[in-house]
């Protein structure tokens, strides 16, 4: 589509949802909001609030900048974005397991896969870059999964690794991941043990400029957990 085409909010909102698979139905009720609010955001009749601008860039996983001016491209082919080695030094120092083998399914890069090595982790390494689908697997290649999935898809990806027999796994997410209806529903159905934010901002898009994505880890020492710690994690690299 060309950028003509997309020249107002409503219609890069319309295909940000388009690319989520997300109906106005679906977003009214991600957002708590009323049906007729998304169709005149679409008709550009109105425009959100900055807290449902917010709640969108979590949603559609573009940024508020991206909807508001289109300052911004879209995200990559297969939702590629390398870890930030900050995150990985965090994760390996407090990710609570002993050393042990885990699988990598988004290894793109394999900047998960080497980061974690340092820490005696070792990885059994697949991408969909490969022709190796995650959602194509009916069984875990491995029962320790970590990785910083595609986010668009990180609800269904956290689902379909618990229901193929994943026991421990540890992704990097959105800040506001849990922080909708959905959310909540799954986060009561998939509890993880551990869910921490960075104090920190990154430049996860690569756009250059000062870094705005908020980012975090959940991570789960079962499909399950009884209870969930929430911290905030300072980077030491």
């Amino acid at each position: 589509m060309s950028n003509l085409s997309m020249n107002t909010f409503g219609k890069r909102l319309t295909v940000a949802m388009k690319n989520a698979k997300k109906s106005q139905t679906d977003i009214a009720r991600d957002l708590s909001v009323a049906q007729a609010s998304v169709n005149a955001w679409v008709w550009d009749k109105n425009w959100p609030t900055m807290k449902n601008l917010l709640a969108l860039e979590s949603h559609l996983d573009v940024s508020v900048n991206w909807l508001l001016v289109g300052e911004e491209g879209m995200r990559n082919k297969f939702d590629y974005y390398p870890t930030p080695a900050t995150i990985i030094c965090e994760l390996g120092r407090r990710i609570g397991w002993d050393a042990c083998s885990f699988w990598e399914p988004c290894n793109g890069g394999g900047h998960m896969s080497d980061g974690m090595k340092s820490f005696g982790f070792s990885a059994i390494r697949t991408d969909i870059q490969d022709g190796e689908d995650f959602f194509s697997y009916d069984e875990a290649l491995h029962e320790n999964l970590i990785t910083n999935p595609p986010f668009r898809q990180i609800r269904e990806f956290i689902d379909h690794a618990f229901a193929i027999g994943v026991k421990r796994m540890a992704l990097v997410c959105p800040e506001r991941l849990w922080a909708c209806r959905k959310g909540n529903e799954q986060f009561r159905r998939h509890r993880p043990d551990v869910f921490a934010m960075m104090d920190w901002r990154e430049d996860y898009l690569n756009k250059g400029g000062k870094p705005d994505r908020a980012l975090a880890v959940s991570i789960w020492h079962s499909p399950c957990a009884d209870s969930c710690s929430f911290d905030i994690w300072s980077r030491t690299l």
